[in-house]
């Protein structure tokens, strides 16, 4: 059996998105995927109605058994979007015996043995997505330093394992990651991670090999319906972007990960997931493509993410994030603080009728 990873999963109805055509893929599998949102949220109320706020019904339990999926990460921005969606969850998810949740500071991994090796998988959020730390049941956020104590610590209590990040992390639709992200990632793998599996801004970012290790800077999405949410209708200004997904393959050799990269096409009409490649990482096209950075220094990336044009990295009126540890990480907390003031201003323009976000439709 082989682990694969699988991007964002939000499926707000029985049969939002047909996957029969992908069955065949997963009887050699075991997945691990991010719950984008609470589990049966019916008769609870969302936190913020001017946000959009994601869910997924119950039948999605059933639709596991189809992909294997052993593993549901809840670090992300919308877990808690509807008040006492959180504990619900948990709730449902800890009736389930053949799936683990993770990404919670009271349960941040996931222990998998498969065909004789250990896979350990914590679950980390950034800040930079909107989400927050605190709350009803805290989430796992990453935290600089902080988080990659986090991995050595594991590295002691594993030291046999394979031990991957998978975190949320990075803009909406930006086409690269952000130098921090780049730069904690390799520090990650010289830390004790074999691997660092990112997700959250719905489009395919590139994939690299860095000393034994495998750095996947976005997934895209897995099973993200694009349609009607309560009172919103979720939809992208990029969709040949958003409607090709990737799921990430990782095999063990000697001392090292070896990566396969299966692409995935998601149609809106009708909803459904089609298989599209499979290639090892090393002459997938489409991802080179992705990666022209492969290779270069913290200091060269960040040349080279300075000359993309506006919105390939960083939203217009964003702050780019250039290193976790700039000035003891008070850099970081300062660009986070500004996003918090900007998600302020925007809920007021919202309010008062003066700015509709794009993908609400």
């Amino acid at each position: 059996m082989a682990l694969v990873f699988l991007g964002d999963i939000t499926y707000p109805f029985k049969g939002a998105i047909r996957l029969h055509e992908c069955e065949v893929f997963f009887q050699d599998k075991v997945s691990i995927g991010n719950l984008e949102g609470a589990l049966a949220p019916t008769g609870l109320t969302v936190k913020d109605e001017y946000a959009f706020s994601l869910y997924n019904d119950s039948s999605l339990l059933q639709l596991a058994q189809q992909m294997n999926l052993k593993g549901l990460s809840l670090a992300n921005n919308h877990t808690a979007d509807f008040i006492g969606g959180t504990e619900r969850t948990l709730r449902l998810l800890g009736q389930q015996e053949s799936i683990q949740y993770f990404g919670l500071q009271s349960q941040s991994t996931c222990v998998l043995l498969i065909d004789g090796i250990t896979y350990v998988v914590l679950g980390v959020c950034s800040p930079l997505t909107g989400a927050v730390g605190g709350g009803e049941v805290p989430l796992e956020m990453l935290e600089g330093q902080a988080s990659i104590g986090r991995i050595e610590a594991l590295r002691k209590k594993f030291p046999d394992a394979v031990i991957v990040v998978y975190v949320h992390w990075g803009y909406e639709l930006a086409r690269f990651p952000q130098p921090a992200d780049r730069e904690w990632a390799k520090r990650v793998i010289r830390s004790g991670g074999n691997a660092v599996i990112g997700h959250h801004p719905h489009v395919v970012q590139g994939v690299e090999y860095f000393e034994g290790g495998v750095i996947a800077y976005s997934l895209g999405n897995w099973l993200l319906f694009q349609g009607q949410y309560l009172n919103k209708r979720l939809s992208y200004h990029q969709d040949a972007d958003t409607e090709t997904q990737m799921a990430l393959e990782l095999h063990v050799e000697k001392e090292s990960l070896r990566a396969i990269v299966h692409l995935f096409q998601y149609s809106k009409e009708p909803h459904r997931i089609k298989h599209v490649s499979t290639e090892e990482l090393d002459v997938c096209q489409m991802i080179k493509k992705l990666t022209p950075y492969v290779g270069s220094s913290d200091d060269e990336y960040k040349k080279f993410f300075y000359s993309l044009r506006e919105g390939m990295g960083t939203p217009k009126g964003y702050p780019t994030l250039w290193s976790y540890s700039h000035l003891g990480g008070l850099s970081v907390r300062v660009k986070y603080l500004l996003i918090k003031v900007r998600k302020i201003l925007r809920k007021g323009a919202i309010k008062v009728g003066l700015h509709r976000p794009y993908n609400w439709g």
